[in-house]
């Protein structure tokens, strides 16, 4: 319940969150824009999870002419949904609250329907 906007020209990720985003959703978005600033300025050379995936990842942003960079977006966020899971339960495991987040960000919160989507 988040949508995830991408500023190439200044390297900044927006993220809105639906008004009844939970908490899971604001900790996947943060996630997802981590992942995102990594591909974009780190070395993930050594990265010990998902590697490949990464570097081609990071390959692809890097090569993208400016109007495609939204299939990096999209690809990241297929990649977070695989590994969302497991890594919530990894929080949850180390001990994280994750039923309420602590993350320090200003929350935007929006309303938005989807054509043919049932209102609440």
């Amino acid at each position: 319940s988040s949508d995830l906007t991408w500023d190439r020209s200044t390297g900044k990720v927006f993220i809105a969150l639906h008004k009844a985003a939970a908490s899971h959703d604001m900790i996947q978005a943060c996630a997802h824009a981590e992942i995102l600033n990594m591909i974009l300025h780190r070395d993930l050379s050594s990265c010990k999870i998902h590697r490949s995936t990464l570097l081609t990842l990071q390959k692809r942003a890097h090569e993208a002419p400016y109007d495609r960079v939204w299939e990096t977006v999209t690809e990241t966020h297929l990649l977070l949904d695989n590994i969302f899971p497991e890594f919530l339960k990894g929080l949850t495991a180390a001990g994280w609250v994750t039923d309420r987040h602590l993350l320090d960000f200003e929350e935007w919160r929006i309303d938005w329907h989807m054509a043919g989507a049932k209102s609440d």
